[in-house]
Formats: structure tokens, C-alpha cells, sequence
């Protein structure tokens, strides 16, 4: 029984270290967590969130892979606001 903000940390500990082949593999839904049975209301909500989280880790790394994966995942975010017209 982990808690389910324990296990987005996770995930996001790993993305931050993952190429930016890796992030592209999956669905832009799956690397976001975003289950496609969702309103647009709650996918709206939740892109939201993990905008500010990307944006806020963004401006406090170096350069390097990390601070390139975050910038990746605001991209991510971006293309799936137009997908979903957000």
C-alpha cells in the first residue's frame, strides 16, 4: 500500500533521469498520467498541476539531462493541451 503522491514522486524522480528517446516512447497521456477516460475538466486540473511541478523544477536545475527532461515534459504538456484543446 504506497500512497498515491508517494508514487508520483517516483515516477518523476525517474523521468528526470530518462533520455529524451525514453520520454517519447509512450504515450504523451501515459509519461503524464492521464487516464483518457477522464473529463477534459480533470485532464484541464491535472495538467495544470504537473505544469507548475515541471515549471517550478525547471528554473532550479542546471544544465544538463535533468534540467532537458524537464523542459521535455513542458513540451509534453504543451502538445497534449492542444490535443485536448486546453
Amino acid at each position: 500500500k504506497i500512497d498515491a503522491k508517494e508514487i508520483e514522486k517516483m515516477r518523476d524522480k525517474n523521468l528526470m533521469n530518462l533520455s529524451s528517446e525514453a520520454i517519447s516512447s509512450p504515450s504523451v497521456e501515459d509519461v503524464l498520467g492521464i487516464d483518457k477516460s477522464w473529463s477534459k475538466e480533470k485532464i484541464k486540473s491535472h495538467l495544470t498541476t504537473e505544469f507548475q511541478k515541471w515549471n517550478n523544477r525547471i528554473s532550479s536545475l542546471p544544465e544538463g539531462d535533468e534540467k532537458n527532461n524537464a523542459q521535455s515534459m513542458l513540451n509534453k504538456i504543451a502538445e497534449i493541451r492542444k490535443k485536448y484543446g486546453i
